[in-house]
């Protein structure tokens, strides 16, 4: 069975979405926003049919050309064939809609801010070693979970892709092989580059490191861009990429960014946006919405290696953080210190344990700043968030679809969204950041 459509939005993972006589279709291949297409139905799937594309019979006004030899295939950038315009666009309408079909409020979603470059704006980037042409490669794994070589990634800074092909080279002068294949160890490699240094961290994980690790690593330093360099061992027979160690530094085990005047000392392991400038304009709109003044006191969930908690506890009278990682607690402390920043506070623990802790504690917290996970935030946190009554909130968010789920929770409770921001952290793919202030109402 056949079908023509035109391609009105796309999905998470690159799929196109049309509508013919209510029905939804999600269409595979390459099309974008605009297409006309001829679809050949191949299934259905809660509701939703499946199909394939067969035809462009009238192509969007908004296609672009594809940079990326591995397009289409990849998974990655979904929206290389799309203009980087009509992206923004795109995204904006998304997450307008997520709020009003999730969150069932209408708040002003201001444009999105552009990228510092659609291209090579990734400041890290995750590898996986396999074997091609008989030889150690890195690459990624396809749509369908199969694993390819990588000559480049156009997202990723060039530097990165330079050096972690040098440093294959220089593992595969060793006979090192890939873990899934025949007597391999080596499983990931994972490059992270600061973009204020220009200096890069490598982390080579391996399922034993049986093998030459400190001459190796004398050879690799060879590269003077190269500042920090882990070997990581990870037994695990899953996909993890970090598993109990142990762990071999070399070099220094931190590397320098800096963000808003503070700099901040990142190890190996710790969690960092892989886009500084973009973290930049999110971290700045945060503040601006907390609107400081030096009496508050500040409480910031999730708050990682503190790059939330570090600006505001500038301006505030005292600013907690409060992070499960450990490493990351330990980090932040670091970065207190480097920065001589003496009115804060880290807490070690999860937010939904350590909130009310800190408020049986004495803690009283007139403003708050929450930037979760994925999964948003537990219901328990907003419950008790709402009845400690803070005057203030601002959401940053990496999922808007549960960054609406918990706004509706908020709002339910007089904190409405004044206004919502995007930030296009993520060009070429249908990710978007957002951050909400809410003000209490009453």
């Amino acid at each position: 069975m056949e079908e023509i459509l035109e391609i009105i939005d796309l999905t998470e993972e690159g799929l196109g979405v049309g509508k013919k006589e209510k029905r939804v279709y999600f269409v595979s291949g390459d099309v974008t926003v605009g297409d006309v297409v001829k679809v050949k139905v191949t299934g259905e799937k809660r509701g939703v049919i499946l199909g394939e594309a067969l035809e462009i019979l009238n192509s969007s006004p908004y296609r672009d050309v594809p940079g990326c030899s591995h397009f289409g295939y990849c998974g990655g950038c979904s929206l290389q064939n799309l203009d980087y315009e009509q992206q923004l666009i795109l995204k904006k309408i998304k997450v307008y809609n997520i709020m009003k079909k999730i969150g069932r409020i209408d708040a002003p979603v201001k444009p999105v801010l552009p990228n510092f470059s659609f291209y090579r704006y990734r400041q890290k980037v995750h590898f996986t070693f396999g074997i091609n042409q008989n030889k150690l490669a890195i690459g990624y794994f396809d749509r369908k979970n199969k694993w390819f070589p990588l000559t480049d990634c156009l997202i990723a800074d060039k530097n990165l892709i330079e050096v972690a092909h040098y440093i294959t080279e220089m593992l595969s002068s060793y006979k090192l092989k890939a873990y899934f294949s025949d007597d391999g160890v080596l499983r990931h490699l994972v490059v992270r580059r600061s973009f204020t240094t220009g200096k890069i961290q490598a982390v080579v994980t391996a399922a034993k490191l049986n093998f030459k690790v400190k001459e190796i690593a004398e050879k690799i330093f060879l590269n003077p861009q190269i500042q920090s360099l882990t070997f990581h061992e990870n037994p695990k027979k899953t996909r993890e990429v970090f598993g109990p160690g142990p762990t071999i530094n070399f070099g220094d085990d931190f590397l320098t960014e800096e963000l808003l005047g503070i700099k901040y000392h990142l190890t190996p392991l710790s969690f960092f946006q892989i886009n500084p400038p973009q973290a930049e304009k999110i971290y700045g709109i945060a503040l601006n919405y907390l609107n400081l003044v030096k009496t508050d006191v500040v409480l910031d969930g999730y708050s990682g290696v503190g790059s939330l908690t570090l600006p505001a506890a500038k301006i505030a009278a005292t600013a907690v953080g409060v992070e499960e990682v450990k490493e990351a607690v330990t980090v932040a402390g670091i970065n207190a210190k480097n920065n001589g920043i003496n009115n804060i506070k880290f807490f070690t623990g999860k937010v939904e344990e350590k909130l009310p802790w800190l408020l049986r504690k004495g803690y009283r917290f007139n403003k708050i700043v929450l930037d979760p996970p994925r999964e948003g935030v537990k219901k328990e946190v907003l419950e008790e968030i709402i009845k400690h009554g803070p005057e203030r909130i601002v959401y940053v968010s990496c999922n808007p679809a549960t960054q609406a789920r918990d706004l509706k929770i908020l709002a339910e409770a007089g904190y409405y969204p004044e206004e919502i921001t995007p930030v296009d952290m993520f060009s070429q793919t249908m990710h978007v950041e957002s951050v909400a202030l809410l003000i209490k109402i009453g």
